[in-house]
């Protein structure tokens, strides 16, 4: 059986790249991934050995409203990071809503990015 390479890439619609960038930059701390044009705008950051594709449509009247969105197992994405308490603690600050829980004892908590997409966070 031929040894396969395994590559994750997922993608995220959202209404500002600079607000995006502070959320995921800035709160969360992930490096910035440059990539070539693909013909649509976006923001690209590396999370471990995957890629995070921030998608700026054309038309961003059908995206959610982050006021209204549910905090239920939507789509997401799941990530560890180690700075969960900090990045917690920033994101309460500026009154964002954190739903925590607890699986395989380890703390978790979800939140939603300025566009209504949910984020998963793991700690170490």
């Amino acid at each position: 059986m031929a040894e396969t390479q395994t590559f994750l890439h997922a993608s995220f619609l959202i209404r500002d790249a600079d607000r995006a960038r502070a959320f995921y930059g800035g709160i969360l701390g992930w490096p910035e991934d440059a990539r070539p044009d693909l013909g649509f705008p976006g923001v690209w950051y590396r999370v471990g050995d995957a890629q995070l594709h921030l998608i700026v449509p054309a038309d961003a009247s059908f995206l959610p409203d982050p006021a209204r969105a549910p905090m239920g197992r939507d789509s997401h994405i799941a990530v560890r990071v180690f700075r969960f308490d900090a990045i917690l603690k920033e994101i309460e600050s500026r009154g964002g809503a954190i739903r925590r829980s607890e699986m395989l004892g380890k703390r978790r908590a979800f939140i939603r990015d300025p566009d209504g997409n949910m984020v998963e966070l793991w700690e170490p």
